[in-house]
């Protein structure tokens, strides 16, 4: 004989009314969204954009170097949007300085709006993130780390969403360890129509998908 199914009790009008309050208050502390003018990725995302007081996490899909270059370049993109959309500057910080100026600035992030800041170790580029999103004058602070616990994280996030200041966007980015010397610079390659994919993570307010864009 099965035994019959206890139903949970609906919330009250009450409840209701509380979390539809919470939820408005929730919604007054994001900042404005940043669209990437693609549809389907535009729809996929929470207010049809990146929020401009949040943090977010960018990370390669494999530990390639095509694939670190693409996650790269792809928050600089970001990062050059905001930049010229607020006319301010951007803070990269990061314990080791390979990035490729001339591949930076073909996305946008010229040398004239961007600040870099060098540390020895994750902690101390965390730590600068964290103060150059509280000082509340950038348009947007990327932190390149290899790891950071969710302690970090928080504090970026709480640093980044602090709607007094409406400071600026956070990103960071999982930084690969890369045990390589390059003898030369990196050369440039044939023109050809750039393909981005972008898995979004439903944890972070997207619905799970997989993403591809093809530039013309």
């Amino acid at each position: 004989m099965s035994l019959p199914l206890s139903l949970p009790d609906r919330p009250s009008a009450e409840q209701l009314a509380s979390l539809r309050a919470e939820l408005s208050r929730a919604n007054e502390t994001r900042g404005p969204a940043l669209p990437f003018g693609i549809g389907a990725m535009d729809d996929r995302l929470a207010d049809h954009g990146l929020d401009g007081t949040g943090l977010h996490e960018i990370a390669a899909a494999t530990a390639s170097l095509n694939d670190d270059a693409a996650a790269t370049l792809f928050a600089a993109g970001i990062a050059a949007r905001f930049a010229n959309s607020h006319g301010r500057t951007v803070l990269w910080a990061l314990s080791q300085f390979d990035l490729y100026a001339p591949g930076i600035e073909q996305v946008g992030l010229g040398p004239n709006c961007i600040l870099y800041a060098h540390g020895s170790k994750d902690s101390q580029v965390l730590a600068m993130a964290e103060d150059g999103l509280r000082d509340g004058s950038l348009a947007c602070v990327i932190a390149e780390v290899k790891a950071a616990d969710m302690t970090a994280t928080r504090r970026l996030q709480l640093a980044a969403s602090d709607v007094l200041r409406r400071n600026p966007l956070g990103i960071y980015v999982d930084a690969i360890d890369w045990s390589r010397e390059l003898d030369t610079a990196p050369t440039s390659t044939a023109a050809r129509a750039p393909t981005v994919r972008v898995p979004l993570d439903p944890s972070l307010g997207a619905q799970p998908s997989n993403l591809q864009e093809t530039n013309p």
